[in-house]
């Protein structure tokens, strides 16, 4: 498979080292023949509301407090998103494959909703960092985009290596 131009534009607008794990977890799922697609990356304060009035099943958070208004998350979905239908994420063979993709997502670093008890959203995918919602908030409040970069270059520079284990399939 190849990054369709849904996949390109949504990657285009994540922090740049997030950008290259999640480039590489998508490399790793399709070569496992998981066909993943993005569907959702960086969201504005406003979008995450309109979201979060959809209901909980969309989303738990306010603007502000989504790792996706930073940058640092996205969701996928199974098959060709590009052809306007989205594929049921709950149907077989798919939701054998969300542990699959998971597994994938630890292997390159991430955090997958898929391993959250208190609240399982199967297609998101974050950073895992140290910092607080709130440390991500104050930084882009303060300094927009820029400061929030300068404060995850400072103090999260280490979170956004791919470690070894995302090097191969094995």
């Amino acid at each position: 498979m190849t990054f369709s131009e849904r996949d390109i534009r949504i990657l285009s607008l994540l922090y740049p080292p997030f950008k290259e794990m999640t480039k590489r977890f998508m490399v790793l799922c399709w070569e496992a023949g998981l066909p993943v697609r993005l569907t959702n990356g960086l969201r504005t304060f406003a979008e995450q509301d309109e979201l979060l009035a959809k209901g909980t099943q969309v989303t738990k958070a306010k603007g502000g407090y989504s790792y996706h208004n930073y940058g640092i998350a996205f969701d996928i979905c199974f098959g060709n998103f590009d052809d306007g239908k989205t594929p049921n994420p709950y149907v077989e063979p798919v939701a054998m494959a969300w542990e699959k993709c998971a597994r994938i997502g630890l292997r390159c670093g991430l955090q997958p909703g898929y391993m959250w008890t208190s609240f399982q959203d199967k297609p998101h995918y974050q950073a895992n960092i140290k910092a607080s919602i709130s440390d991500l908030r104050s930084a882009f409040l303060k300094g927009g985009t820029i400061g929030l970069y300068d404060f995850l270059n400072t103090h999260e520079k280490d979170s956004f290596f791919l470690p070894p284990s995302a090097a191969t399939l094995e």
